[in-house]
């Protein structure tokens, strides 16, 4: 059975770390992930957040060309909503 409580503060900002961490070491690989979501985002051992479904993903070699519309609409920034309509 599945209980709804909230998890401690501690662990949530741990969390949003994990996530900031694995997007800043990605983007330093040149990894652009394009469908981050709380979907793409699994549980581990510890709970330790680990970045999954790289389906999307490019590989950042120039902006130009790529398209902006891959992803999810209601997980994107608005700039991107906008540019992409």
């Amino acid at each position: 059975m599945r209980h709804n409580r909230t998890p401690p503060l501690k662990v949530v900002v741990r969390q949003g770390l994990d996530i900031v961490r694995g997007m800043a070491y990605l983007h330093s690989m040149g990894f652009i992930h394009r469908d981050l979501k709380s979907d793409n985002l699994l549980i581990a051992a510890e709970k330790v957040i680990k970045i999954a479904d790289f389906g999307v993903a490019r590989i950042e070699v120039q902006t130009e060309g790529m398209t902006p519309e891959i992803g999810t609409y209601r997980w994107m920034a608005p700039r991107v909503v906008k540019f992409s309509l």
